[in-house]
């Protein structure tokens, strides 16, 4: 069973249960500033486990057709008659398409380093929301706690000293978690960054065309051989996915 989807619950559920907290800790100031300030650090470490997985399938999913595209390329150039090649530029076009066939690589590589890469997020933000929603269940737990015992002074004093304790540790670990958590974002951040640049030097080398440049496959004919007379026009690639997101991280 995927529980994924259940990530964003429990963020929510914890900032609400810090609100619940904050009216509950009252009069202690202490408590209901560290209750305020854990609705605060939650709302930093917020995301949607969920939707990075799948953004983490799709990137999977882009690189599988990636290398379904180079299989094809691979067996219809085996196809070719090597006898018709000859004083065609056989040399020329082996050359090209052993310099593509590794871009082609480089890019499947890419995609599914990202697919994997996001995989590892999606599983730290749902076991951080899981620990998140423990923590708070806990706060809640003391502090209404705090609020029965306020007609038992003697009880209710050693109660209001253990709940405020144990607030200044929670804020104190979640300080820590989003610490941690933002290395993790840094790292993914690095990789995206890397992959568009990546992108961005082979449009520049000519390497693969700008999505806004349509292609122009008139540059590929051959004088003296027959001419579809049907392939006047630019036809697009289908069958291929578009560049998916990074499942709003960023």
């Amino acid at each position: 069973m995927d529980l994924y989807p259940f990530g964003t619950t429990m963020y929510l559920s914890s900032l609400a249960g810090c609100a619940a907290a904050t009216a509950l800790a009252r009069p202690n100031l202490v408590l209901a500033g560290a209750a305020r300030t854990a609705m605060l650090l939650i709302g930093v470490l917020f995301s949607s486990p969920s939707d990075i997985q799948d953004a983490a399938q799709k990137w999977r999913d882009l690189g599988k057709d990636i290398k379904d595209y180079r299989n094809d390329l691979t067996a219809a150039s085996l196809d070719l008659d090597d006898e018709k090649l000859k004083g065609m530029g056989k040399e020329e076009y082996e050359a090209a398409y052993k310099k593509f066939c590794e871009e082609l690589d480089k890019c499947e590589s890419a995609n599914t380093g990202i697919g994997d890469g996001l995989d590892q997020v999606a599983k730290i933000s749902f076991t951080t929301a899981a620990i998140i929603l423990t923590g708070v269940i806990t706060l809640g737990t003391v502090a209404a706690f705090t609020k029965i015992t306020i007609a038992l002074p003697a009880v209710n004093a050693g109660a209001q000293a253990v709940a405020t304790g144990y607030a200044k540790l929670f804020v104190k670990a979640l300080k820590k978690i989003v610490v941690q958590n933002g290395k993790v974002w840094k790292i993914a951040a690095i990789i995206a960054f890397g992959v568009a640049t990546l992108m961005q030097m082979m449009v520049l080398s000519g390497k693969i065309k700008s999505p806004t440049d349509a292609p122009d496959f008139t540059q590929a004919a051959i004088e003296g051989l027959p001419q579809d007379p049907k392939a006047t026009g630019s036809q697009p690639m289908s069958g291929y996915q578009s560049m998916p997101s990074m499942g709003g991280l960023f």
